[in-house]
């Protein structure tokens, strides 16, 4: 899997290199970070990715529309 942003590949890493604090399981996270911040949660049973990769500006986009409806 590649980055759709920077087209660099992707590693599976604990979640806590993003939030700072365990407990949140894994991500699919660019290999480029933090100067690319795109990333995905993984499903905990296998592992896949929850969705496509993020950046931060489509997570600002993303969750202002979802407040709008």
């Amino acid at each position: 899997m590649n980055c759709p942003y920077c087209v660099r590949s992707v590693s599976d890493v604990d979640a806590s290199v993003v939030y700072r604090v365990p407990g949140y399981g894994r991500l699919w996270l660019c290999d480029r970070y933090p100067v690319c911040d795109a990333y995905v949660g993984a499903h905990p049973q296998s592992n896949a990715p929850k969705g496509t990769l993020a950046n931060r500006q489509l997570v600002t986009l993303a969750t202002k529309c979802s407040r709008l409806f």
